[in-house]
This record gives C-alpha cells, sequence and structure tokens, in this order.
C-alpha cells in the first residue's frame, strides 16, 4: 500500500520572509525563438551533462523534438548564465494562451508525455538559478496569468522558490506518484523479489515459447530502431483496441515526436528499445531510457496473441536483468499504480504541482 507524502511547501514569499535578491552576476535570457533553443544544444548538453540527477525527459533530443512536434507558438524559455557567458541554467517553459477565456498559463516544455520534468542546473548552481528564474517571472508578470509546473520531484526548486510578486495565490498538490524498483546486485538476483509462483509463472512461459520457435531479447541499435518502434505502436494499438480504445502511439503527433526523439537518445546513450523475438518475430516490445545508474519505463507492449504466455513478465525479466548487468541500480516505471509494478517490489517516489495565479 502506498502512502500519501507530505506536501512540501513552497518558501516563505508575501505573508513570510521576503524571497532572496538574485545574484547580480548572473545573466537571464529568454528564448522565444525556436531556431535560437535549437542553436542552444551543444551548451544545453554540457549542462545537462553536468546535472546528474537530470532524468532524460530533460535532455534537449527530448524536449527539442516536444517542442517541434507539440508546440507551434508561445516558447518562452529561460537561459541562466554566468557573467562569463557560461550557461549553467535552462527553464524550459513555453506560454498557452487560451483566447476565449484571456488566461496565459506558463509551463514546461514537455507537458503531457514526460513524466519527470524540472528546472535543468547543476545542483552547486540550483539555488542561484531558481532565483534568477524567479525574478524574471516576477518581472514579466504581464506574460502570464498562471503557473503550472507539473511532475515536480519532492527537491524541485520549481516546488521551493517563492515568487517575489505580492498579488500572486498558489498551491502544491500531490500528484500521481512513480513507482520505483531497487534492484539488486547481481542479474541472477533479479526474480528474487517476485513470489514464488510468478517466478515459475515467468520460467513456463519462456520454456514453452522457446519451444515454438527461437526466443531472443534484443536491444535496438541504430540498424533496427525503426523496427522497434513501428512494433511498439502496432503491438500497443492491437492492445488497447481490444479494450475499446486507440494507442498512445495512433496520435500522429505523439508518433512523429518519438521517432523524432529516438535517434538523437538511442546516439546519446539515453536509449533502451528492447524487444522479445519469437522466430524473429517482435512479440513484446519496451521504450525505456537510461541515465547513468537509473532506468525508466515509458510505456511497453506486447501481442495479444500471445497474452497467455505472459512476454510482457518475460521482456520485463529480461530488460531489468540487462540493467542489472550494466550497472543500474534502481528502475522507474514512472507514473501509474498498476499491480504489477508493486507485484516487483517497486515503491511510490512522490511527485507534485504547483499552481500560481496572479
Amino acid at each position: 500500500m502506498s502512502v500519501q507524502p507530505h506536501l512540501p511547501a513552497p518558501r516563505q514569499g508575501r505573508r513570510g520572509r521576503l524571497a532572496e535578491t538574485p545574484d547580480a552576476r548572473l545573466e537571464v535570457a529568454e528564448i522565444t525563438d525556436p531556431a535560437a533553443l535549437e542553436a542552444l544544444r551543444p551548451q544545453w548538453w554540457r549542462l545537462f551533462d553536468a546535472c546528474p540527477d537530470a532524468s532524460p525527459f530533460q535532455s534537449p533530443e527530448w524536449l527539442l523534438a516536444w517542442r517541434r512536434h507539440f508546440l507551434a507558438r508561445g516558447l518562452w524559455t529561460l537561459a541562466v548564465r554566468r557573467d562569463d557567458g557560461r550557461l549553467i541554467g535552462l527553464a524550459p517553459f513555453f506560454i498557452h494562451a487560451e483566447p476565449a477565456t484571456g488566461r496565459r498559463q506558463l509551463t514546461l516544455l514537455g507537458n503531457g508525455v514526460s513524466d519527470r520534468l524540472d528546472l535543468l542546473a547543476a545542483p552547486a548552481d540550483r539555488d542561484a538559478v531558481a532565483r534568477a528564474v524567479f525574478a524574471r517571472l516576477a518581472e514579466r508578470a504581464g506574460l502570464w496569468t498562471d503557473c503550472d509546473f507539473r511532475d515536480l520531484p519532492a527537491d524541485s526548486p520549481l516546488l521551493a522558490e517563492p515568487l517575489p510578486l505580492a498579488a500572486a495565490a498558489e498551491r502544491v498538490d500531490a500528484e500521481e506518484p512513480c513507482p520505483a524498483l531497487a534492484l539488486p546486485d547481481r542479474p541472477d538476483e533479479v526474480l528474487a523479489g517476485l513470489s514464488k509462483a510468478r517466478r515459475g509463472d515467468i520460467r513456463r512461459c519462456a520454456r514453452r515459447l522457446a519451444e515454438t520457435g527461437a526466443l531472443a531479447f534484443e536491444a535496438a541499435d541504430a540498424a533496427n530502431c525503426a523496427e522497434h518502434l513501428a512494433a511498439l505502436g502496432q503491438l500497443h494499438g492491437a492492445r488497447r483496441r481490444l479494450r475499446g480504445g486507440a494507442g498512445v502511439l495512433a496520435d500522429p503527433p505523439t508518433r512523429a515526436f518519438l521517432d523524432d526523439a529516438s535517434a538523437g537518445l538511442l546516439a546519446r546513450g539515453l536509449l533502451r528499445l528492447e524487444a522479445l523475438r519469437l522466430g524473429g518475430r517482435i512479440i513484446a516490445v519496451q521504450f525505456a531510457l537510461r541515465r547513468g545508474t537509473r532506468g525508466y519505463s515509458w510505456l511497453h507492449a506486447f501481442d495479444p496473441e500471445f497474452a497467455a504466455h505472459g512476454p510482457g513478465w518475460i521482456l520485463l525479466a529480461r530488460s531489468l536483468e540487462a540493467a542489472v548487468d550494466a550497472g543500474v541500480r534502481s528502475f522507474d516505471f514512472l507514473r501509474g499504480r498498476e499491480a504489477y509494478k508493486y507485484e516487483w517490489g517497486a515503491a511510490d517516489q512522490p511527485q507534485f504541482r504547483r499552481r500560481i495565479a496572479r
């Protein structure tokens, strides 16, 4: 059973102590031209590499692809630099205008398809960058009527930093948590956290499938990435249609976004697109991300024809074993409280949403 976390409170603002003064040595640039954001890619990658806790959802490949396929207008990203010109922080914002209501909502690039978002800054610079960002938000309050920051980890500076604006009202709410699994030290210990019955099922199903054809686990490379993505869309759609719906990749912009982001993520070693083949046919596939010692499962699917043989369980077991072998120590199942995640032994990691209204 998951436990409702305590909500983190923003630092005291207008009702308590004043927000700290931003560092005058920092410069904040407003990026509204998509071409300028694309040109920032090399510096963005250097900043990302300096942020060990940043998720792949904060990488240039993920967010630039998101901007290309989901955002036609409204880009308003803040780049924070030291006086020597070095980029030390990035607040990848955009403003969504609602003509019918006149509201202009400020939120983060990646919204909707990303399970973890945040301001990007190296640990030593996070507080200074957050102060500079919120000072600019206050200065430019005429541009926005609401801020809506979603999918934030508990230690996000976007949760903690006060907005130095007297008219602001705000609230912080818990969002759906992301269950995460602590991984063992050895691949042969991956199944140990499951019940004896489930371990037996996985092994039996793998044997039965192998009796009908060659059963193989593989990770995509540049040569077969497109095949894996096509299988993911097809199998996920097939499963959803059985329930009267459509797969997430049936949406053309989402599919185009994923195709666009995948090549760059794969080249950077951030993408783990893994499949289970039976006689050469892909019967299960998982779109996962990996950075350092942490893995993330974004989307998976299996062929409904083989549902009785547990291909999803077999693929996940092989994937976790490969992750352990590569030095991964935690595996984030991301948003959602599906029962299978807890069967593996995952524990909820809280996420939060901060809303500010003028």
